[in-house]
């Protein structure tokens, strides 16, 4: 997910060893991804292009995004599998990035997405949710991030062109804000704020990012050499 592309094949192909030594050790960079299974992943982006080409493609965004997390040293990462973390490239992508694997809870995108942040807000200082649908996302805005949410900052967020977000990070557990949200929607960034207002939270928004969802999406990715093919 460098915004810059890859600067060679066997860059990203390498394995990184564990984060012995990170920036934010009290910190957690936890990313969802789903398996790369035709027609259960990138669905929209396939219905241009084809769920099995999509589904290769899908498996690029996730690595991608992994390179990006394991290169930063910003804090240890965990892997969050959908459905479950038993499918084999999940346990190739455990090994080469030597990363702990977890299951997502059941649920929609908010409840999961506020459960492994409870969980891994019991036992840190800050944690951050991305996804991997957006390779602009660089180490430099995973670092911004986790020094808003370590200098007083409550929540960060890094929304996407479409209305989504890339990230979201929390300094302590705040259900509300994953509540009633039309998840998929132009309106998630929109409707966050509200709740983010009526908790009364301090948050810090970064420049907006573009993520891969279409055709169009997927074509820049490629000029930009943020996807082989």
């Amino acid at each position: 997910m460098l915004g810059s592309g890859y600067s060679s094949r066997k860059s990203f192909y390498r394995t990184f060893t564990p984060m012995a030594e990170t920036e934010f050790p009290s910190s957690r960079i936890l990313v969802f991804a789903k398996a790369p299974v035709a027609g259960q992943c990138k669905t929209r982006l396939g219905r241009s292009l084809g769920m099995t080409r999509s589904a290769n493609i899908h498996r690029q965004l996730v690595a991608h995004t992994l390179q990006t997390v394991t290169a930063s040293q910003l804090a240890p990462a965990e892997l969050y599998c959908a459905p479950a973390q038993a499918h084999p490239y999940f346990q190739h992508l455990a090994r080469r990035f030597n990363l702990p694997l977890k299951t997502q809870s059941q649920g929609d995108l908010g409840q999961r997405m506020h459960r492994a942040l409870k969980s891994n807000l019991q036992q840190s200082e800050a944690a951050i949710v991305i996804g991997t649908d957006c390779p602009e996302l660089n180490s430099e805005h995973l670092r911004r991030s986790l020094v808003e949410l370590h200098s007083g900052q409550d929540a960060v967020f890094i929304p996407t062109l479409d209305g989504g977000y890339a990230l979201v990070g929390l300094s302590s557990s705040v259900p509300l804000i994953f509540q009633q949200v039309q998840w998929g929607s132009a309106i998630v960034m929109q409707q966050t704020r509200r709740r983010l207002h009526r908790a009364g939270l301090k948050w810090t928004e970064l420049a907006p990012l573009n993520d891969v969802d279409e055709r169009a999406d997927y074509h820049r990715a490629r000029r930009l050499g943020q996807l082989q093919a």
